[in-house]
C-alpha cells in the first residue's frame, strides 16, 4: 500500500511538472518593428533624415517591417500601414506584398494590410508607396501591429510636403494650413 501511495504521489508530481512545463513553453512574445525610409532619386538611394518635401515632386517611401518571436514556431502576424486620405497627394501602392488597399471613410485614411512571419531569426519585409504631392500638406502614416504584438511597437511617422517657393519662416507661420 505504501508502494503503491509513493507511486501515486510521484506520478502526480510528475504530471504536474509536464503541464508547468507545457505551458511556460506556450507563452512566447512576439516582436515588430517598422521603419520609414524615403526617395526622392525614383527609389535609387533611401534615407531617413529629411522629412520635407516640395510639392511636385515624386516621393517614394519604403517601409521596412520586422518580426520576430521567442517561440520555435513561426507565428504569422497582421502589420497595417494607414496613410490619410488629403486631397494634397496621390499615394500609389508600389512594391511588396500583393494587397487591395481597403479605403476606412470614417477616418478618412487608406488602409494596407499585411501578413508578416515572425521567427527566431527576425523576418523582414518591405513595401514602397510612391507619393506625387500636388499641394502643401502634412501626412501621419501610421503602422500598428494584430493583438499578439503590444502596442509599444506600434509608430507613427510624418512627413511634410512643402511649396518650394516658401521660406522657412513662412511654413512654420503658416503651419495650420499644412495640417489637413
Amino acid at each position: 500500500m505504501k508502494k503503491y501511495l509513493f507511486l501515486l504521489c510521484v506520478s502526480f508530481l510528475l504530471l504536474s511538472l509536464i503541464l508547468t512545463s507545457c505551458t511556460v513553453n506556450d507563452e512566447h512574445e512576439i516582436t515588430a518593428s517598422a521603419r520609414f525610409y524615403y526617395s526622392v532619386d525614383s527609389g535609387r538611394t533611401y534615407g531617413d533624415s529629411m522629412k520635407e518635401y516640395p510639392v511636385g515632386e515624386t516621393v517614394f517611401m519604403q517601409v521596412i517591417f520586422n518580426a520576430s518571436t521567442t517561440n520555435r514556431k513561426a507565428s504569422e502576424i497582421t502589420a497595417t500601414l494607414s496613410i490619410p486620405s488629403i486631397d494634397a497627394h496621390d499615394a500609389h501602392y508600389i512594391d511588396g506584398q500583393i494587397i487591395t488597399p481597403e479605403f476606412d471613410s470614417v477616418n478618412n485614411v487608406t488602409i494596407y494590410e499585411f501578413t508578416l512571419l515572425a521567427s527566431l531569426e527576425g523576418t523582414e519585409t518591405s513595401v514602397v508607396i510612391m507619393f506625387i504631392p500636388n499641394s502643401p500638406a502634412m501626412a501621419t502614416m501610421t503602422v500598428s501591429f494584430d493583438e499578439s504584438v503590444s502596442d509599444i511597437h506600434n509608430v507613427q511617422n510624418t512627413i511634410v510636403f512643402i511649396d518650394a517657393s516658401a521660406t522657412h519662416e513662412e511654413y512654420s507661420s503658416n503651419k495650420a494650413e499644412y495640417i489637413n
